[in-house]
Parts: structure tokens; sequence; C-alpha cells
């Protein structure tokens, strides 16, 4: 089935807007006129397509990071891999994608999307485990980042694992 093409245009804005990131440090949070720029397109376009920059966001998450990190993934360890790969060979897009986020982070949704990744995989956990194992992904997480993912990338991610071995020994 071909793509119709508001589907072909946000696929354009999604894709210029990654290689950007991909490419370039972001030192402050775009503008709709920016990313128009970015995408060849015109803002009124993007902003049709996209009420705001959040859900233009989190669309490039789900899209370029999230059905990544995903793939073939059969447990919670294979995730947390895939997730650690990623990050360390997408280092600018990934802080960029942070940066442009972090004023209007909603933790409630990164709790939604790590409990259900955590109920995808691991069955059987308790509420009280997936809270501790969510309290924890994100301290960690929230740390690497903020030091720029500066700390090797090896060592973020043998402390994740461990701390989730520990967890059900």
């Amino acid at each position: 089935m071909e793509k119709n093409i508001m589907e072909e245009t946000i696929d354009s804005v999604i894709r210029s807007i990654h290689n950007e990131f991909a490419t370039t440090v972001v030192d402050h949070r775009l503008t709709f006129i920016e990313l128009a720029k970015i995408s060849e397109l015109d803002s009124n376009s993007i902003r049709d397509m996209f009420n705001s920059l959040d859900d233009l966001y989190t669309v490039l998450f789900e899209e370029v990071m999230f059905k990544k990190i995903i793939r073939d993934c059969s447990t919670i360890e294979d995730l947390i891999n895939h997730f650690f790969d990623f990050v360390s060979t997408n280092k600018s897009f990934c802080l960029n994608l942070y940066y442009q986020t972090l004023q209007t982070l909603r933790y409630e949704t990164v709790i939604e999307l790590m409990n259900d990744l955590l109920l995808r995989y691991l069955n059987g956990c308790t509420a009280i485990v997936r809270v501790n194992l969510i309290t924890m992904y994100i301290g960690v997480l929230q740390e690497w980042f903020q030091e720029e993912l500066t700390s090797e990338c090896e060592g973020i991610r043998k402390r994740v694992l461990d701390y989730h071995r520990k967890t059900f020994e």
C-alpha cells in the first residue's frame, strides 16, 4: 500500500531532524521555524502535522529510537543491551533529543513506557518490583545523560544489568 502525502511528509521531517541531530550539536530548544529550515518545509505544514514540538519529538523517539531498540528483543536484558548499544552508537542524536525534551519531559510518559516494557518482558513481575526497577533505570539514565554520556557506556550498562539481576535473585 502506498503512503499518502501526509505520511511521506512526516517521514521526511523525521528523517531530516534525525540527520540534523545525528550530526550537529543543538545548544538551544528548536522552534518550528528552525525545524522547517532543517526539513526544508514550511513551518505551517509542520504545525499542521504536529500539534506541538513535544508531539514531533515523541514521533521521532518512537520511529527512530524505540523501534530499533525493541527489534529482536526476547528478554529484558536484550532490551537493556539494545538500548545501550543504540545510545553508544548514536550519542549526538540521543543527547540532542534529550536536551530538546528536557524542559517538557513528562515522567508519567517515561514511567508508562518502562512499565509497559517490563510487563512485556517480565511475566509475573509485581508492581513494587517494577516501580523499584523503573526508579533505578530513570535515576541511572538521567545521571548519565546529564553528564552528556561521558561515563563509559559499559560501566553504566553493567550497573543497570547487575541491579536488574540482583532484583530477581
